[in-house]
């Protein structure tokens, strides 16, 4: 017959795997196999460590991107480290990867990238506002706008600002019609 253990042992028997005990080592202290220590811990949600590995429980990790120490959620999951999750938080890589987005696509580095921004005090080049799209959860940074033919890049935009001129595939006579249409109507009324 199998043994169940009752509430405040399993209890007890995730606090102490937290601690770095290993199923192992858990099993003969409370009488069963370490097959159910292991169900005890997959049914409490607590994620599993690699067969004879022996970590505390970490709460905090320092990001090697940085240099700040951020609570554990804020870094992806990653098998190759002893705590099982990586050593640079996800906002390092994220901004490491606007980084080589705006590298890649444009050829300018950060540093372009950033005197481009300072000298436009931050807001779009044609409205003259600060970016209020958002994404993922913050604002956006501006886009990068370039003439998408001879591939020069002119300044930052706003993303409407940027979508719109796209979508007048950067010709300005199909521009100045738009003006005077508007200009027109506008007298109209």
């Amino acid at each position: 017959m199998v043994k169940v253990l009752n509430k405040l042992q399993k209890e007890s028997v995730i606090a102490k795997y937290k601690e770095g005990r290993t199923l192992r080592e858990l099993a003969p202290e409370f009488g069963v196999s370490y097959k159910t220590i292991g169900r005890v811990l997959k049914g409490s949600n607590t994620s599993l460590r690699k067969p004879g590995r022996r970590v505390k429980y970490v709460t905090h990790r320092v990001c090697t991107g940085c240099g700040k120490d951020k609570p554990i959620e804020n870094f992806g999951k990653d098998s190759r480290f002893k705590t099982g999750y990586g050593a640079v938080c996800r906002e390092c890589l994220n901004k490491r990867a606007k980084i080589k987005s705006i590298k890649a696509n444009f050829g300018i580095s950060i540093e372009d990238f950033r005197r481009m921004e300072a000298e436009q005090h931050g807001v779009c080049g044609i409205c003259g506002k600060k970016e209020t799209r958002k994404r993922k959860g913050s604002v956006a940074r501006l886009s990068v706008d370039h003439h998408h033919k001879k591939g020069h890049i002119r300044g930052l935009l706003c993303t409407r600002c940027n979508a719109a001129i796209g979508l007048f595939e950067d010709d300005p006579d199909l521009l100045r019609k738009a003006i005077r249409y508007i200009e027109q109507h506008e007298q109209k009324r």
